[in-house]
């Protein structure tokens, strides 16, 4: 399983068990990568004209990804399907 490192977490002020489920999306969707990664994530709030919007940047040293706004009412489900497709893509630019 990959150490993931929140870095940051601003939902954690306005939400803590919401911050908490999504995290816990992160560490799931992180297991499938080989043991030993190390990754930094940060989940912060921007204002959105519809409401604040999630944003999550997942990286390494040397490259850094970040997931496309998702609102606040998104599921954390959504949001850890979303960070394994992201996970899976680095995975195969990683080996070509």
């Amino acid at each position: 399983m990959a150490h993931v490192f929140f870095v940051v977490n601003e939902l954690r002020d306005r939400d803590m068990a919401l911050a908490l489920r999504i995290e816990g999306e992160i560490l799931q969707q992180a297991a499938t990568l080989e043991p030993g990664e190390s990754l930094q994530c940060r989940i912060l709030l921007e204002a959105g004209g519809g409401g604040p919007l999630l944003y999550m940047e997942l990286g390494q040293e040397g490259w850094t990804r970040v997931l496309p706004p998702l609102s606040l009412d998104a599921s954390p489900t959504a949001i850890g399907l979303a960070m394994q497709r992201l996970l899976r893509k680095d995975r195969r630019q990683a080996t070509v």
